[in-house]
């Protein structure tokens, strides 16, 4: 049998729009993602050789597929979701267990375990590439370091990084500051 992964999401028809715009249920197709976490439903399949972990990333998702490489998953419309790309830098990259993603300025890497290979580090994203702008540019994955574990070991999981230090609103103003005893957003006093 074949692993697969499931891109959780549940839609639900907003009814209280339909009679407020007076439309009756079948005419009706307003569509929202279930804010109920707890009870996820399945909506799509997408066949995987090997799935040993997922990472998301705004309309993308990042699996690390063993023998295959890193497999970039369009998750657009999760209702289609499907195979964007298959990167193994020629065949170097086949033993992935973990992905996980930063960005450090304008460039977004993710960090791969791939087990008896050790750590390995892509670049997925730069600014000198044309189509970078956007809320979600297409990845163009490009292994640019190596690190083998010392005494022969495996690299099996990569942690987590820290989220940002602070949160902007679309006008760049700041609006909260995380991970930090009684931090807030800067005052206006304190800005100036």
């Amino acid at each position: 049998m074949r692993p697969s992964l499931h891109h959780n999401h549940r839609w639900r028809v907003r009814d209280h729009q339909c009679g407020q715009q007076g439309l009756d249920h079948e005419s009706c197709t307003s569509r929202s993602p279930n804010t109920k976490l707890a009870f996820p439903q399945h909506v799509h399949t997408v066949p995987l050789h090997e799935a040993n972990s997922i990472y998301l990333g705004r309309t993308y998702a990042y699996v690390a597929g063993g023998k295959v490489g890193l497999v970039i998953l369009d998750i657009t419309n999760p209702e289609l979701a499907f195979i964007d790309q298959i990167y193994n830098a020629g065949g170097q990259i086949d033993d992935a267990q973990d992905v996980k993603l930063g960005i450090t300025n304008v460039s977004q890497f993710a960090y791969d375990a791939d087990g008896k290979n050790g750590l390995r580090v892509l670049q997925l994203t730069s600014p000198e590439l044309p189509w970078n702008d956007g809320f979600s540019p297409r990845p163009n994955p490009c292994l640019i370091a190596t690190r083998k574990l010392p005494k022969n070991g495996h690299a099996l999981c990569v942690s987590r990084g820290v989220d940002r230090d602070r949160a902007v609103d679309e006008s760049g103003n700041q609006i909260a500051v995380f991970g930090r005893v009684g931090a807030r957003p800067l005052s206006r006093i304190s800005r100036n």
